[in-house]
């Protein structure tokens, strides 16, 4: 990812319809903390990351950000926007979370790397680039490789 500028877009041109959501389910919990933070004021330690490609832009990172942001009002938020498809904020979304954010789930973790050996394209990938798509180890990615393999 090549971060190309940060700016304020608004809620209702962010597409969150485009399979980038890696995530089963949002956490409750966590919109609600973040929506307090922002009616105090503050700002979030990180902008969440839409690609842009010239016409939509795809939500890859920071779903729980944007729905604290429609739920205490705002009608836009501080993005981090690159330029790319869909399709490259898909691939983004699967390491999503590894480093900031709420931290992702083993199942979450273990998810993003079935959704990517079973993705028509990445499943040709090496286990080490998958691994680092999704931000796990090449280790526990062969694991899984050959799990799925075996299955019937």
């Amino acid at each position: 990812m090549t971060k190309q500028e940060s700016k304020k877009i608004e809620l209702k041109k962010i597409r969150l319809d485009g399979g980038t959501q890696p995530r089963k389910k949002l956490h409750e919990d966590n919109v609600q903390h973040l929506t307090e933070v922002l009616l105090d004021g503050k700002k979030m330690k990180n902008n969440p990351v839409v690609y842009f490609d010239g016409k939509d832009n795809w939500l890859a990172d920071g779903f729980h950000r944007f729905n604290a942001h429609k739920r205490a009002g705002y009608t836009e938020m501080e993005c981090d926007i690159v330029i790319g498809t869909k399709r490259d904020a898909f691939i983004y979304s699967l390491g999503a979370n590894s480093e900031h954010g709420m931290p992702r789930t083993n199942e979450e973790k273990r998810d993003s790397v079935v959704t990517a050996l079973n993705d028509i394209e990445l499943s040709e990938e090496s286990d080490q680039k998958i691994a680092s798509i999704c931000k796990r180890s090449e280790e526990h990615t062969s694991e899984l490789q050959s799990r799925l393999h075996r299955m019937p």
